[in-house]
């Protein structure tokens, strides 16, 4: 009892150091429940999209877990290297280790009790209501009832259970390791000027560099996803060594500039922050990636989130769609037979036949026959579309007639500026169309490669195509009736196609679109409480060590006023640096970030750029408001 009175003391003793931690983990514990919660509902599995859903959510429940691991990490680092001198006092009062393992231990116990169960309790009250809102989110009626996930409960306490145990251990590894006198004199660590590692600066900015190239460079949506963790990976090790080495590298040029450094504000300032850049690096440089983590999170699901409306309404333009691939004339001719047997709307119907390949182009030749094309690639191919000459007349109200061997073409892209084109030895002349009507919408499709339409005769195209037919029903509440209708005839005759309806479809949409915003909100709400905390717990660090030195200030005759304006320069400097860091973090990471949204549907960029401007907005008001709370509680403890 002795043990674990004085346990329960030392954390009520230092409750400015274990209160914002007690808070922060119970909220990433409730987080990590919810999202479980969430995805183990039963009411998820009949939802349309549920497979979509449930992948969304165990995406978030793993980046939650990995975020976990390295955050509680990092600050079970800050409190033991706070309480070291503490521990070994007791060492010096006549308790052994083992004695002060014990001690860590029940700390451990009672910390882990009021995060877990507080969390969970937090998770379960909340429960319902963000199941509510997230059923908003994707667009599904309110459900009634109340359940209480016990697989959500046992993975939440498995996961923060086994985190705390591993933490126990790394931290009575680190007692055991240490001498009684390194214990007492901890505090002073790291107090002699650090140098500078040339190399590991060159590479950090090399890294730095070589992330924003990619991001900035990447010439399609496909590469953009292969390269963006290649980048970010990069990036933060470039982050990380700049704020080490780089920030040291420009203190010290600083201080070699005479007319900067002998002044009697810049002397003090940078002196000090030379003596404890390398220990604030990590923390300045977990500022900087969390921050950009927020800003790219909220500001990339909110846009999918609003975004979805306008491409879906471009993509389903038609109530129904039945797609036949690979089919021939007498199926076509079929499926005709069974929609008009439907409640059709004559006057919307759009059906016709294409034929769509992927080919290499070397200038005007197309080619996937040959033995060079089996490293046929998204970085060296290009699309081409036949559309029947029949129907593009139709449904254009055309008259046009070609000769043998000749073509319309249209580019998606780069207009095409040759005068004829060769398909697999195959040629054509052609003549450029500035656009093809109801064939093709830019903002409708995802063209990883660039696409060609080619317009051309009817007999050109194989006996094999695939045939789309869209139209709208008369009566909109028949939309699904009428599709089920199109899908068992069709399936009675044996006919094998795709039958797609606007109401399923939206379905499907709401669910993929609600559950990234529901997940981003959650993700970006965790690493934006993480980053306060590490911001409070860096303010808290350095105002204990800086308290000494601005005693010897007072004592050698400096002023309140004068001390406090250089705490109010020193301060600024290091917490407007991250946040300048990430600001050029997103500037480059936009073309990268845009690419993978598009290949997510989202086609106006204006709806990227205010939601970026928005969030970077809000989150510089919340950065500011943490900034001047943190600011007093440092200088009250260097006063």
């Amino acid at each position: 009892m002795f043990y674990f009175n004085l346990a329960k003391n030392n954390i009520k003793k230092n409750s400015r150091v274990y209160s914002p931690y007690l808070i922060i983990t119970s909220f990433i514990v409730l987080v990590a429940y919810i999202m479980q919660s969430v995805r183990n509902n039963s009411g998820i599995d009949s939802l349309v999209g549920s497979v979509n859903i449930k992948n969304m959510l165990g995406l978030g429940n793993l980046v939650t877990a990995i975020f976990s691991v390295i955050f509680l990490f990092y600050i079970n680092s800050f409190i033991m290297k706070k309480r070291k001198t503490e521990l070994g006092l007791y060492n010096v009062l006549g308790l052994d280790k083992k004695h002060i393992i014990k001690i860590i231990f029940l700390e451990r116990v009672i910390t882990s009790f009021i995060t877990i169960i507080g969390g969970l309790i937090l998770g379960i009250a909340m429960d319902k209501i963000l199941y509510l809102v997230f059923l908003k989110l994707i667009g599904e009626g309110v459900k009634l009832g109340f359940d209480i996930s016990s697989k959500a409960i046992f993975y939440t306490v498995s996961l923060f259970l086994v985190l705390n145990i591993i933490l126990f251990l790394w931290d009575s590894f680190e007692i055991i390791r240490a001498k009684t006198i390194s214990l007492l004199q901890s505090k002073n660590v790291g107090e002699k000027e650090p140098k500078i590692k040339k190399l590991s600066l060159f590479l950090g900015v090399i890294c730095l560099v070589g992330g924003y190239f990619l991001a900035f460079n990447v010439d399609n949506p496909i590469n953009a996803i292969n390269m963006f963790f290649i980048a970010v990976i990069l990036v933060m090790i470039g982050t990380y060594n700049l704020f080490l080495w780089g920030s040291i590298f420009i203190l010290k040029m600083l201080k070699r500039n005479k007319k900067i450094y002998y002044k009697t504000n810049n002397f003090i300032s940078i002196s000090t922050m030379i003596y404890r850049m390398k220990k604030n690096a990590v923390g300045l440089a977990n500022i900087c990636i969390l921050s950009t983590a927020v800003i790219i999170i909220l500001s990339s699901t909110l846009s999918l989130y609003i975004g979805s409306e306008s491409y879906f309404n471009k993509r389903y333009s038609s109530d129904i769609e039945v797609y036949a691939r690979e089919t021939n004339l007498e199926t076509v001719k079929k499926i005709d037979e069974i929609i008009d047997k439907a409640d059709v709307d004559k006057s919307s119907i759009l059906n016709y036949k294409y034929q769509n390949n992927m080919y290499i182009r070397e200038g005007n030749r197309f080619n996937n026959k040959n033995k060079e094309t089996s490293n046929l690639s998204i970085d060296n191919g290009s699309i081409i579309v036949k559309i029947p000459l029949s129907d593009y007349n139709k449904f254009e109200n055309k008259n046009i007639t070609l000769n043998k061997n000749e073509a319309l073409i249209f580019s998606d892209g780069e207009k095409f500026s040759y005068k004829d084109i060769e398909i697999n030895g195959e040629k054509y002349d052609v003549k450029p169309l500035e656009n093809v009507g109801k064939f093709y919408d830019k903002d409708a499709e995802i063209d990883i490669v660039p696409t060609y339409i080619l317009i051309v005769n009817d007999n050109d195209l194989s006996d094999k195509f695939t045939y789309i037919y869209k139209f709208d029903v008369a009566n909109k509440n028949n939309i699904l009736s009428e599709s089920n209708f199109i899908k068992s005839q069709l399936k009675k005759d044996k006919i094998n196609v795709l039958v797609d309806n606007v109401i399923i479809a939206k379905k499907d949409f709401d669910s993929l679109y609600g559950s990234f915003l529901f997940i981003g909100l959650l993700l970006g709400s965790v690493f934006l409480f993480a980053t306060i905390l590490i911001i409070y717990y860096k303010q808290l660090s350095e105002g204990y060590e800086d308290k000494e030195r601005f005693n010897i200030m007072k004592k050698v005759g400096m002023e309140d006023k004068e001390i406090r304006k250089i705490i109010k320069k020193q301060v600024s400097i290091v917490f407007l640096s991250p946040v300048a860091l990430a600001s050029i973090h997103l500037f480059f990471a936009y073309p990268m970030i845009k690419k993978i949204l598009y290949t997510l549907n989202l086609r106006q960029d204006s709806i990227f750029i205010l939601m970026t401007i928005g969030t970077v907005v809000i989150f510089l008001i919340v950065y500011s408001i943490v900034y001047n709370l943190t600011s007093k509680i440092y200088y009250k403890i260097v006063k």
